[in-house]
């Protein structure tokens, strides 16, 4: 315990015990008010911190703005594992760029989309043929749709005028093939002379607009007829 004088006055390290003047003041006296005085401090703490006890005692913290001090211990644990990686069960938290990787994300979406989406969708808008290729289930009202859908291909089929017979490789007419075509198959619709019935078609090249050149193991005779088959 401090016991001091100040401005002529006694003090003691205790709450509530000054003394206006030390004249006439014993010894006695003064060991009787220390004894006397009432305690220094508080006796405890209670609500969002707690103790108890004099002297330099633990306190506790129960809450914080209402919330208990396990669910505060809790929700920090969980922030400090936060992670942009595909972690289940876990805050997410974006990395240097910005992004986070996940699974399956369920919204509802409104802007633009990179990647593969599936659900229901409000409007789609194609900027371009090549940018709506491919649908495998659409159910959308025709007015909500804007922008080209990619025209479906076209499979087509073509014969060649008849072989005028006398050589291996002809070059023959095929009315409405397209140098731009992809050209499925190329057989023999119709042999050639009689004698020659038993000779195949073995390949075809250099197709041009309306024709290409097919080719046979010998002579196919005359009046053998390709079946050009195309997509466009």
């Amino acid at each position: 315990m401090d016991i001091k004088l100040e401005s002529n006055l006694l003090q003691t390290g205790l709450n509530g015990v000054y003394f206006s003047s030390i004249a006439g003041f014993g010894l006695g006296d003064l060991i009787s008010a220390i004894a006397n005085a009432p305690a220094g401090g508080f006796s405890g703490l209670s609500g969002d911190v707690s103790a108890s006890g004099t002297g330099v005692v633990t306190a506790t913290v129960n809450s914080v703005g209402g919330q208990i001090a396990s669910a505060i211990a809790t929700a920090a644990v969980a922030v400090a594992a936060a992670t942009s990686l595909n972690t289940p069960s876990t805050l997410v938290l974006r990395n240097g760029s910005g992004n986070f990787s996940a699974g399956t994300i369920t919204a509802s979406l409104s802007g633009n989309v990179t990647g593969n989406v599936s659900g229901t969708a409000g409007n789609i808008t194609a900027t371009s043929n090549s940018t709506l290729t491919t649908l495998s289930s659409l159910s959308l009202p025709y007015s909500q749709v804007t922008g080209t859908p990619a025209a479906a291909p076209q499979i087509l089929a073509f014969t060649s005028n008849p072989s005028s017979g006398g050589a291996v490789s002809e070059a023959l007419t095929v009315t409405g093939l397209l140098t731009t075509d992809t050209i499925l198959s190329v057989t023999q619709m119709t042999q050639g002379g009689a004698t020659r019935t038993s000779l195949p078609l073995i390949g075809w090249d250099t197709v041009v607009t309306n024709g290409l050149t097919g080719h046979w193991v010998a002579d196919p005779g005359v009046g053998a007829v390709l079946l050009v088959a195309v997509k466009r």
